[in-house]
């Protein structure tokens, strides 16, 4: 707690207590009437200007959560976006290099690498897989297309 706090507690209190002790021994009825408009500024409003002060407070201090909440919120908002680029960049940069490799390795293919291709594609026939098959023929007739 802080001292604006400290303090609006401690007026509350005084006046609660002030208030409640006149209201059990009657002594409004017994004094004055300047001792009245004194009674009735200590122990009805201090309090009253105590729970402003607590209230203002409370709303300061409410203001203040929420821009932090809002800062934190952004600043993970941007760490996920930051997170999500970074992976689709790695991603490319992946299939990038599986591409890079193939066409390496397919332009220095040598005729028992394309009787290999062959065995596949017979293979991808044989077992019913249609899909693998002409991809694999794909690849061959392109080779052998860039090759003539």
């Amino acid at each position: 707690m802080n001292e604006a706090e400290i303090f609006v507690v401690l007026v509350v209190n005084i006046g609660l207590a002030t208030l409640a002790y006149f209201i059990k021994n009657k002594v409004l009825d017994k004094v004055s009437k300047i001792e009245n408009i004194l009674i009735f500024i200590f122990s009805v409003i201090f309090p009253i200007l105590s729970v402003i002060m607590i209230v203002y407070y409370g709303i300061k201090l409410i203001i203040n959560k929420k821009e932090d909440v809002v800062e934190a919120f952004d600043k993970k908002t941007q760490e996920i976006k930051t997170q999500l680029h970074e992976y689709k960049v790695r991603k490319i940069a992946e299939e990038e290099s599986i591409r890079s490799n193939v066409q390496q390795t397919f332009e220095n293919a040598d005729e028992k690498d394309l009787e290999d291709l062959q065995d596949l594609i017979n293979k991808s026939v044989a077992k019913g897989d249609s899909e693998t098959a002409q991809a694999l023929l794909k690849i061959l007739n392109s080779h052998k297309e860039k090759n003539k």
